[in-house]
C-alpha cells in the first residue's frame, strides 16, 4: 500500500463498500485525457459546481457516487472509513451507504457564515472553517463539542471571500488562507496560526491561497487559487519550488484548488474552471512531477463537472459492497 500524505498528515484509510455504478445511472463520460506515463490513480472528488462526491476508478470511471444538493469545496475518506464533506452551511460525515454519522451546521441566516474546510484528526475530532463573522476555526469532537475556536481577524466582511481549505498541522498549528483581495494585501497570504490565533508567520502568494498543507519534511505546499500558480516554501518559509500560470505547455493553470503531495514526490492539483470564458476546458485533475513533467490526467466534466476537491485513495484498500445514487 503507498503512503500517501494528505492535508499534511498521514493517514491509514481503510473503507469496505465501494462497487461500479450501473451504465444507466449516469451519462455516458465525457472522454477521458489519457495517461501520458505513469500509472492512473482511484480518487474521491467534489467540487464547487458539482452536486456530487464520487469516487473514480482506475479507469476513470464513477466507481461510487453520493449526490449532494450543494457546493462542495471540500471532501474526503476518514480514518474509520467514512466520508466527510462540507456544503455551503455545515460539514457532514457520513457512512458509505450514505448514513449520518456526525453533522456541524451553521445557521442559516446570511450572517451565519459559510462552510468550505473539514479536515479529519487522527483522534477523531474534525476541524471545520467557517466564514462568518468574525470567520473562526473551529475543532469539533465527534459528540458535537467544540474542543477548540480561533477567531481570525481579518476586515474581510463577505463569508463567501473569506477560507477555503483550512488545515492542521502535525505541529498542532492551522494554515489558511483569505480570498478576497483586500487594498493592504492581506489576501497575498497564507498564514499560520497556534492553537490561541497568535500569528506564527506567513506565505507570500500572488493573489490567495486556496489550501496550505504542511509536508513530512517541514515544508508547506500551497495552491494559489486564481493567482494561477503552486507554491513549495522551506521551513524558512523561502520559495523552493513553484508552478506559474503556462509553465505546463498546453494546460495554463486556472484557478488551483485542492491538492496533495504524494509519496513519490509527485504532486496531484484540482484546476478548477468556470464555465463561460470563452476558453476551451482543461483536465480537472492533474498529477505532475518535481521538473514539471504531467504524468496523468482526469477530465470528465459530463458527468462531474466542476471539481476543486480531491483525495487520492490506494486502490488495495477498497471492497466491493453497496454504491450510493
Amino acid at each position: 500500500m503507498r503512503n500517501l500524505h494528505l492535508i499534511g498528515l498521514t493517514f491509514t484509510l481503510w473503507l469496505s463498500g465501494f462497487t461500479a455504478l450501473s451504465a444507466e445511472s449516469d451519462p455516458k463520460p465525457a472522454p477521458i485525457v489519457p495517461i501520458t506515463q505513469g500509472e492512473s490513480h482511484r480518487m474521491l472528488v467534489g467540487g464547487t459546481g458539482t452536486a456530487r462526491i464520487a469516487v473514480i476508478d482506475l479507469q476513470g470511471g464513477l466507481e461510487w457516487l453520493l449526490r449532494v444538493t450543494d457546493d462542495c469545496n471540500d471532501a474526503c475518506l476518514t480514518h474509520d472509513g467514512h466520508i466527510l464533506y462540507t456544503y455551503t452551511r455545515g460539514a457532514k460525515m457520513v457512512t458509505r451507504q450514505g448514513e449520518p454519522v456526525w453533522q456541524y451546521r451553521t445557521c442559516d441566516a446570511p450572517v451565519g457564515g459559510e462552510i468550505h474546510s473539514a479536515q479529519p484528526l487522527p483522534n477523531g475530532n474534525v476541524v471545520v472553517a467557517k466564514s462568518g463573522s468574525p470567520p473562526r476555526i473551529l475543532e469539533i469532537d465527534r459528540q458535537g463539542n467544540i474542543v477548540a475556536n480561533i477567531v481570525v481577524n481579518t476586515k474581510i466582511t463577505n463569508p463567501h471571500a473569506t477560507f477555503r481549505q483550512v488545515r492542521k498541522t502535525p505541529e498542532g498549528t492551522y494554515l489558511y488562507g483569505l480570498m478576497a483581495e483586500t487594498a493592504d494585501g492581506e489576501n497575498k497570504k497564507l498564514y499560520e496560526v497556534d492553537a490561541t490565533g497568535k500569528l506564527l508567520r506567513t506565505f507570500p502568494v500572488s493573489l490567495h491561497a486556496f489550501v496550505g498543507i504542511r509536508l513530512p519534511d517541514g515544508h508547506t505546499l500551497v495552491s494559489g487559487g486564481d493567482g494561477h500558480e503552486i507554491i513549495e516554501f522551506d521551513k524558512d518559509a523561502k520559495e523552493v519550488w513553484k508552478i506559474t500560470e503556462n509553465e505546463l505547455p498546453e494546460r495554463p493553470l486556472r484557478s488551483v484548488a485542492g491538492l496533495q503531495r504524494l509519496s513519490n514526490g509527485n504532486t496531484v492539483f484540482v484546476n478548477w474552471q468556470a464555465g463561460g470564458r470563452g476558453v476551451p476546458r482543461l483536465p480537472q485533475i492533474t498529477e505532475v512531477t518535481k521538473d514539471k513533467k504531467i504524468v496523468w490526467e482526469y477530465m470528465n466534466y459530463a458527468q462531474l463537472n466542476m471539481l476543486s476537491t480531491v483525495q487520492i485513495i490506494d486502490d488495495n484498500v477498497l471492497k466491493a459492497g453497496p454504491a450510493l445514487r
